[in-house]
């Protein structure tokens, strides 16, 4: 592209770690995802009561996408987000809702997949790849906001009383997705610039 040329595409500075996306690497996607799912659970546990639904995205959703990006496998932010899902809800904690949700969850995953996809068959550049990504993550939390449509928004925060029910949900699970998307994309970039580096002082 462009404006970026200077810049090395993902798909060129992460060619190396194709060969990751095999079972290797789905495995890697799903072991992540197992973590993500004890980290959400273990900051469910602390009861923080930030009365903002949503913001648990901000804790497995980075890790999916990190995984995603560097490792390469075409379904391993679906494969993650389940396990996501799994671990959480079998450490007893909530996620998305509850078990009938699950499926909400690995849809986000999904979105993160396709939008991973995209960015390595166009061969996107980094400054491309982390707006994309945050965009899926904030289309992904939005999937998740399908449960409070249905519910009230618990009038926690002035400003978002000030917001008509079901919108405000949206908006807020909209925001942490953003947030987490960009979070997960740019830890992604730095990692595959740091491997990439370090290959090309191994070869020098």
């Amino acid at each position: 592209m462009r404006g970026y040329q200077s810049t090395e595409s993902v798909a060129a500075r992460s060619s190396s770690l194709a060969a990751a996306a095999g079972a290797p690497g789905l495995l890697g996607c799903v072991g992540v995802g197992l973590l993500a799912g004890l980290l959400t659970a273990f900051m469910d546990s602390l009861h923080l009561h930030l009365g903002l639904p949503g913001h648990k995205v901000l804790f497995w959703m980075p890790p999916l996408i990190i995984a995603r990006l560097v490792l390469r496998h075409p379904i391993g932010a679906t494969a993650g987000a389940g396990a996501t899902a799994i671990a959480c809800l079998g450490c007893g904690a909530n996620i998305a809702g509850g078990p009938a949700y699950v499926p909400l969850i690995v849809l986000a995953g999904s979105v993160l997949d396709a939008a991973a996809g995209l960015a390595e068959r166009r061969r996107l550049s980094f400054w491309l790849v982390i707006p994309l990504l945050g965009a899926a993550g904030a289309a992904g939390a939005m999937l998740c906001a399908v449960k409070r449509l249905a519910e009230p928004l618990l009038k926690t925060h002035l400003l978002w009383s000030l917001i008509p029910d079901p919108a405000a949900s949206v908006i807020i699970y909209a925001f942490f997705g953003l947030l987490a998307g960009l979070l997960g994309a740019a830890i992604a970039a730095g990692v595959i610039r740091l491997k990439s580096s370090r290959r090309g002082r191994g070869a020098a």
